[in-house]
């Protein structure tokens, strides 16, 4: 992409950033949570959407960050809102009244429905992996008038280990038997968009990245993947000021461990840094003597995101063990 002798590096989470912002409308109320939805939230207040109302679940709603937020009820990453409320007031007085138009969540595991999986791999009892659990995702699924599912790092199964939250369930009209409002509308991947069939609300491929065929998609999905009627599309890419702002916003949340982390490739480690020019990025091979640089950063950061946490907690524990 770019002009003319330009070309500009894209990342596959920047293109699942831009592609989920596309998905939001003009004057919805959006429930966004942190990493690649708020990201997405705020390039289309920027750009498709200025009226976009954002409610975060720490009780923040219809604020106008200027950085990302370091957790859900963060005041201090915004220039101001128009509400504040609490848990209660967010999930009973706002969320489970049909206020929210759109819900944003992402997916450890999704099945042919949009059924999600965020609590455990294999056996409940017995688990392969545990992951972080619902949180507010059972109820955004619930009670969102439309939801769009991210998955940055999940994968595609016949049959889920652990049921989440509802998509369409078994298909058809079983969640509207179920007494379900909404339902899933867009998966959005690092390769592509997948979009429910409006009568079998089965998946199917809606659109592809320039970069990515139908058949790579197609691989990763254990079923007969269904493809779009009138063809599978080409996602159009971000323009150079919207990558920019993605960039500038946000290049942790945004590029996360394309951008950050280390790989190891054929016996070499790699990374991807910026470069001298402008929304370029190059690999580049790090050297032994900065590897040990690099994941004192990252530990050193980490532990400052966590003092804060720590402190309260012992606090709470003394005040807890006195009483």
């Amino acid at each position: 992409m770019g002009g003319i002798g330009l070309k500009i590096r894209i990342t596959p989470l920047e293109m699942l950033a831009y592609s989920l912002a596309r998905e939001l409308r003009d004057g919805e109320i959006a429930f966004v949570g942190q990493g690649h939805p708020i990201v997405a939230a705020c390039l289309a207040k920027k750009f498709f959407a200025p009226r976009l109302k954002i409610l975060m679940e720490g009780g923040i709603y219809g604020s106008e960050p200027y950085r990302p937020p370091w957790h859900i009820a963060d005041l201090t990453a915004t220039k101001g809102c128009l509400m504040l409320t609490d848990f209660a007031g967010v999930f009973l007085s706002i969320l489970s009244r049909g206020f929210v138009d759109v819900g944003i969540i992402g997916c450890s595991q999704i099945d042919k429905y949009g059924n999600i999986n965020t609590t455990v791999v294999g056996d409940y009892f017995n688990p392969v992996l545990r992951l972080p659990g619902s949180g507010g995702g059972h109820e955004v699924g619930s009670f969102s008038k439309r939801l769009l599912i991210t998955m940055a790092g999940g994968r595609f199964v016949e049959k889920l280990d652990y049921v989440t939250t509802p998509g369409w369930l078994d298909g058809g009209d079983s969640r509207e038997k179920a007494g379900l409002p909404g339902g899933p509308a867009a998966l959005i991947t690092k390769k592509g968009i997948f979009r429910f069939h409006p009568e079998t609300k089965e998946m199917y491929l809606d659109a592809r990245y320039p970069w990515v065929s139908v058949e790579e998609i197609k691989r990763e999905v254990p079923w007969d993947l269904k493809l779009a009627e009138d063809g599978v599309k080409v996602a159009p890419l971000p323009s150079p000021e919207e990558l920019k702002f993605i960039r500038e916003f946000s290049p942790l949340t945004a590029l996360r461990r394309d951008y950050y982390l280390m790989e190891k490739i054929t016996e070499k480690h790699w990374m991807l840094e910026p470069s001298d020019e402008p929304l370029i990025t190059r690999i580049v091979e790090i050297r032994d003597e900065e590897r040990e640089a690099i994941k004192k950063r990252i530990a050193m950061k980490r532990e400052a995101r966590g003092s804060f946490f720590k402190k309260e907690i012992g606090k709470w524990m003394g005040d807890s063990a006195k009483g």
